[in-house]
């Protein structure tokens, strides 16, 4: 079933927040390891806590370290989400 499958996909993500009520804002180090391509984006992000089970968050982040070949650069990423909890 598997047999064409051979690429690989890892993220990790660190957030270091000031809290405010429900709102987050600080800055997020988010991390892609796949084949062929590695890249750390780091820059400023908020999350919201609208309800108990509804979050909203945004985030911006340029890259700090990059394995990559010359086509494929990263210049920046732009992160949105919505999170809904049941």
């Amino acid at each position: 079933m598997f047999g064409n499958f051979n690429n690989y996909g890892l993220n990790a993500e660190s957030f270091v927040a000031y809290k405010w009520s429900s709102l987050q804002v600080g800055v997020d180090l988010n991390q892609w390891y796949t084949e062929g391509s590695n890249v750390a984006f780091l820059g400023p992000k908020a999350e919201w806590a609208v309800s108990h089970n509804v979050d909203l968050n945004a985030g911006f982040g340029v890259p700090v370290w990059q394995e990559v070949n010359a086509a494929n650069e990263n210049s920046w990423a732009v992160t949105l989400g919505l999170g809904i909890k049941f």
